[in-house]
This record gives structure tokens, C-alpha cells and sequence, in this order.
């Protein structure tokens, strides 16, 4: 599989301390602490993203969450322990 963008307020991003959810269009992308190679804050034309760089061959390879306040999405997320770069 590709490419797989999803946009706040048609996708939802949801993260504890063990588990981040990306779910949008009755779809959810479920990642681990150890699934999750790599988090890391992009820019796209109009906004930026959060990708993640995963090793689960199920998923598509690139999976971007498109927001508008990249700051408080990298903040909470690592208050949670997530690593983003």
C-alpha cells in the first residue's frame, strides 16, 4: 500500500501512554510504542502533519494526520511519552 492522509476534523488522532489511534472513515490505525518507528512533525502546502513511520506491513506505508496546531498535537503527545521529531 502508499500513501494514507487524514485531516482533522474528518479523521481523529487519540494517544495514551500504550497506544496511538488514528481513526477516520470508519478505519482505525492502531500503533505501539514499538510499532511506531518514527513520529515526526511534517509540512504540507497548506498545513502541518504528524507522520508515522510504522513497521506493519497491514497499513500503508506513509500515513500522515493533517492538523492545525502542530505544537499542541507534538506537546500532548509527548507528555503522554511519545517521542516526535
Amino acid at each position: 500500500m502508499g500513501w494514507f492522509n487524514a485531516t482533522w476534523p474528518f479523521a481523529r488522532l487519540t494517544a495514551d501512554t500504550r497506544i496511538l489511534r488514528l481513526s477516520v472513515l470508519g478505519m482505525a490505525f492502531v500503533f505501539t510504542p514499538d510499532s511506531a518507528l518514527e513520529l515526526a512533525m511534517v509540512r504540507g502546502f497548506f498545513t502541518p502533519g504528524l507522520q508515522i513511520r510504522h513497521g506493519q506491513s497491514a497499513y500503508p506505508k506513509r500515513i500522515i494526520f493533517w492538523c492545525f496546531n502542530p505544537a499542541v498535537l507534538k506537546a500532548g503527545l509527548e507528555r503522554l511519552g511519545w517521542t516526535v521529531s
